[in-house]
């Protein structure tokens, strides 16, 4: 089911991209560091995942996606048929590709509220709140580099990413013609499940995703903490489940779902040789079981999505997606370094974690700072 999947999207998508995403999932040199390559291989698994669920009769009751997993979260949801949801994926990477070279980003274990005041009258911009303690900035490769420096020396966690774009910036300003053009006629549809918009941070109809919305997606910031928030308090979602090639937005989740008042499981599903176990943060209920194994091509370390958990039948539950930032270098066993995506700011096979001492490093899930996507 997930090859069958991944497969009809390669065949959606080679009209737009002109190359095949089955062919470079298979590619042992993928051109992660590409934006324009990246991010529709990422949207391709995390479609091939959703449907493997789907298969095992794990639906979601809520979406939601943070960046580029918005758009396989509309998909999931039912806002945008498969048609639709290619032609954002390739429209809106082909339109950031342009947009190489035009700063950086980096991760930071601070509150939103305490980082608008650091970077007040810098050239940056925060570019995502990812929990109560995490955000992303955007902006000036020199200006990231001296807030780096400051942060530091006060203990406070920073990492630039290895990422050779300011998303979710002014950098994104020249883009807006074209992909609003591009995607012009898109007509998204109301959807068979809750669709949590991590540009608002609030529940959005289906029918709102239109052209001006992916502008949005691309420019503003990525409010996942409250969307996650929305999730729980406004659907009722009583288990979240991370799926993609590896777990990387649980401390998000954990940290953002501590502040709600009622119990939340947090599993990750990911196509990994090993399952990830099902963890529970404070005042939350172990989940017993994990759920189905599913199988799939490795990738970059990015995030897909949330569905329901089997082991809580009866509770709500969430669907999310996203790319990823933050993390540590690594090896998985038998595996080379492997290549820097442009999507996530993440290498392939590079196994999850964090450093806390690293100023510049590959992106994956900080625990107190960075971004994440799906």
């Amino acid at each position: 089911m997930f090859r069958a999947a991944v497969a009809e999207v390669d065949s959606e998508l080679a009209g737009h991209l002109g190359w095949s995403v089955l062919a470079e999932l298979r590619s042992p040199a993928p051109e992660l560091y590409r934006t324009e390559i990246a991010q529709p291989l990422l949207f391709a698994v995390q479609l091939g995942l959703t449907a493997l669920l789907r298969e095992r009769g794990i639906r979601p009751a809520a979406v939601a996606g943070h960046s580029v997993g918005e758009v396989a979260a509309a998909y999931a949801c039912g806002a945008l048929d498969l048609a639709a949801a290619c032609r954002v994926i390739a429209e809106r990477g082909l339109a950031q590709a342009e947009t190489a070279g035009g700063g950086r980003m980096a991760a930071v274990g601070l509150p939103a509220d305490e980082v608008n005041g650091l970077i007040a009258g810098r050239d940056l911009e925060l570019a995502g709140v990812n929990s109560p303690t995490d955000v992303t900035l955007s902006g000036s490769a020199g200006e990231l580099s001296a807030l780096g420096d400051e942060l530091l020396r006060r203990g406070v966690f920073f990492r630039e990413l290895n990422l050779d774009y300011a998303f979710h910036s002014r950098s994104m300003d020249p883009i807006r013609d074209r992909l609003c053009t591009a995607l012009a006629g898109l007509a998204p549809r109301a959807g068979t499940a809750a669709l949590v918009s991590t540009v608002t941070g609030g529940t959005l109809p289906g029918t709102e995703l239109g052209a001006e919305y992916w502008w949005r997606n691309v420019r503003e910031p990525v409010l996942f903490g409250p969307a996650v928030t929305a999730l729980v308090d406004g659907h009722g979602c009583g288990t979240i489940v991370e799926i993609g090639p590896h777990p990387v937005l649980l401390g998000y989740l954990r940290r953002q779902c501590a502040t709600v008042d009622r119990p939340v499981t947090t599993v990750a599903r990911c196509p990994a040789r090993r399952p990830v176990r099902p963890r529970c943060g404070p005042r939350v209920r172990r989940c017993s079981r994990p759920g189905p194994r599913s199988t799939g091509p490795p990738g970059s370390r990015c995030v897909a999505g949330w569905c329901r958990c089997p082991a809580t039948r009866g509770s709500g539950s969430a669907m999310s997606t996203a790319p990823r930032t933050g993390g540590r270098r690594g090896r998985a066993p038998g595996r080379s370094r492997g290549i820097r995506c442009s999507a996530t700011g993440c290498r392939a096979w590079s196994p999850p974690g964090r450093q806390r001492s690293s100023r510049r490093g590959t992106a994956g899930s900080a625990t107190t700072g960075s971004a994440a996507r799906w």
